[in-house]
């Protein structure tokens, strides 16, 4: 299908910036190697749904996307293996990579089309419809909250499948990011609720129908803008430029009303070289300062609960290796023989991941001995509220639930 031009996954830029649709319609989109990388990450793993392989069958296979060559690794399928082995936890009709037409809600394009997106994953239960997407990008968390994208997607599943095959009214948003602990998680949401949502949605869309639409900067809508002024980008939105360059002037008696008044900056042109050259000089001050504060917040939520709309909760566990390779593949030989495995089963590079030898040697999700696995302890991260993990207590609160 055509890319819609107001497609649900450019959702959180046309939803809060009007006028971006009109100022970045002569821009052709550019692959990279990340997103390539993304939709290889996207191939396999609907490979698997489809028709019930694992990620580690695809170990050593090479894909080509965008003029891009990869090889899928084992580190690949560990990171993309947890998150199909929790939708087949869930019961129902199982739908990979459909089309969604989204035209109830964000209207004909210009030249009259219909529009829609690709919905990575649905599941059809009696009780419970799943929507699950999969964000394989390490450098930006993405939050299953009231997430723009999947509530569009949900709402286009339901109406032009979904309601035609059960009943069901209650659903659960999943945002798999595998490689970001402070990504990914879960909304559970009712039917009445997304379709509140995605009526904001469709004023939204509404707007970018104007010739004259407004630019309105923020950290979404900007993010990946590409027009936004930060490197490596076209560059050239003055909204942009306006409001970073203003937030320099922060005025911290305004932090409690941030949400309404936004962050006003300096525009960068009109920054001297001298004041330029002292601030790119602190930029690393800056930038432990931020960190600081954020260490701050993450430890008061830790200990004192949620707040303004934010928890704390455990991220995703650090990947498992063998403590000893030589211990493990002996243990795993041993295995191999019960369930008739052959040794070569047990390497392909290099000895095959705890991960991949659950699967190889029958052993079910979480049984490989633990004393020859060591793996990083999950960090606590900052997650809207509504998100369905449970929050981080201190010990003592723990205690007193007993």
């Amino acid at each position: 299908m055509a890319h819609s031009e107001l497609s649900a996954s450019d959702s959180g830029r046309w939803s809060r910036c009007p006028g971006a649709v009109n100022a970045t319609r002569h821009i052709k989109d550019e692959s990279s190697e990340f997103a390539a990388e993304g939709t290889v990450a996207h191939t396999v793993r609907e490979l698997c749904l489809q028709f019930g392989f694992d990620a580690y069958s695809f170990i050593g296979d090479k894909f080509v996307e965008d003029g891009f060559t990869f090889i899928v690794d084992d580190e690949m399928a560990d990171n993309i293996q947890p998150g199909i082995d929790e939708i087949r936890e869930y019961a129902g009709d199982v739908y990979v990579e459909t089309w969604v037409d989204t035209t109830k809600w964000v209207g004909l394009d210009r030249f009259g089309n219909r529009q829609g997106g690709t919905l990575d994953l649905g599941v059809i239960g009696e009780k419970l419809i799943v929507i699950s997407d999969l964000k394989y990008g390490m450098g930006v968390p993405v939050q299953a909250v009231d997430n723009d994208q999947q509530v569009l997607y949900a709402v286009g599943f339901w109406e032009q499948i979904a309601r035609h095959k059960s009943k069901a009214t209650d659903f659960l948003i999943i945002i798999d990011q595998p490689r970001n602990s402070g990504g990914g998680g879960y909304w559970p949401i009712t039917l009445e609720k997304l379709l509140e949502r995605a009526e904001d949605l469709k004023a939204a869309a509404a707007k970018t129908k104007d010739p004259d639409a407004p630019l309105i900067p923020g950290l979404k809508q900007c993010q990946w803008c590409p027009i936004a002024n930060v490197p490596g980008r076209i560059g050239g939105c003055r909204a942009h430029a306006q409001w970073l360059a203003d937030a320099i002037e922060m005025d911290f008696d305004e932090l409690d009303r941030l949400d309404e008044v936004g962050i006003d900056w300096t525009p960068p042109e009109t920054v001297t070289r001298q004041q330029r050259s002292h601030i790119v000089r602190i930029k690393s001050q800056i930038e432990k300062w931020l960190e600081k504060l954020h260490a701050d917040e993450l430890e008061d939520l830790i200990n004192h609960g949620p707040a303004f709309g934010y928890k704390a909760v455990r991220g995703r566990a650090g990947r498992r290796n063998h403590r000893s390779e030589q211990k493990s593949l002996a243990w795993m030989r041993q295995r191999a023989k019960k369930v008739g495995k052959e040794e070569k089963d047990l390497e392909t590079r290099k000895t095959i991941s705890p991960a991949q030898a659950e699967k190889v040697l029958k052993l079910g999700t979480g049984n490989f001995p633990n004393s020859l696995v060591e793996q990083g302890a999950s960090k606590p991260v900052m997650v809207p509220v509504a998100d369905e993990r449970r929050a981080i207590t201190v010990i003592e609160d723990e205690f007193d639930d007993q």
